[in-house]
């Protein structure tokens, strides 16, 4: 989600605060927040009028005060849309995944089965609901894909596994010595990625999923 301008507008202050956030006190966090906040403010800056000014050149452009202050955010990210509706938000796309998979207990605990919901590049290996891919945007989120591929408990264990990992990495941060620093930049990169679930199929993405795997 990092190459979109607007997302990067909340992960870059998450990014580049949560290391200091997760020092010990005795290290003095709040002091070292002083130089970054001027660096970040004079750098979102700069951001926010180079974005305004190149944006002028695209006839739908708006600029960022006008998303995020007149409410244009809200209908980027919830639309009010219904099953069949082409204007899905991001939103839409998990509220309509829940009304769906809810019809059933079995299909609400476990969606409706991995795979199932996939287009496929040769033909009669698509699942049975392939044909909700498109219709429902089931790759426009990770929490989306979730639901619909493995219901609330598939929710439930993504987010058990990245508490988990934030849990460690805050006990790393906070532990001091040579290692501190690994725990803080790793918190930092969790909390991201717990972020991104709300805004793209990041699992789904090749760039970050090889690293991991690879």
């Amino acid at each position: 989600a990092v190459n979109e301008t607007k997302a990067t507008i909340v992960m870059l202050p998450v990014a580049m605060f949560a290391p200091i956030l997760l020092m010990r006190r005795s290290e003095q966090p709040l002091r070292r927040l002083v130089p970054i906040v001027a660096i970040f403010t004079i750098c979102g800056a700069g951001f926010v009028a180079t974005y305004d000014y190149l944006i002028q050149n695209r006839a739908s452009g708006t600029t960022l005060e006008d998303f995020w202050l007149e409410g244009r955010v809200q209908d980027y990210m919830y639309r009010g849309a219904v099953e069949g509706d082409p204007r899905v938000g991001r939103f839409d796309s998990m509220q309509i995944a829940v009304r769906t998979i809810s019809q059933t207990p079995l299909r609400a605990v476990f969606g409706l089965g991995i795979g199932n919901v996939s287009p496929a590049m040769l033909p009669g290996f698509e699942g049975e609901y392939a044909h909700y891919y498109e219709k429902y945007r089931v790759w426009f989120t990770q929490v989306t894909m979730l639901l619909w591929n493995m219901g609330f408990a598939g929710v439930a264990v993504y987010g058990l596994l990245l508490f988990a990992m934030l849990r460690d990495a805050v006990t790393l941060a906070k532990a001091g010595g040579s290692h501190a620093a690994i725990g803080q930049c790793w918190g930092a990169i969790v909390v991201l990625f717990a972020m991104s679930f709300l805004y793209h199929a990041v699992l789904a993405m090749n760039e970050i999923m090889f690293p991991l795997m690879f």
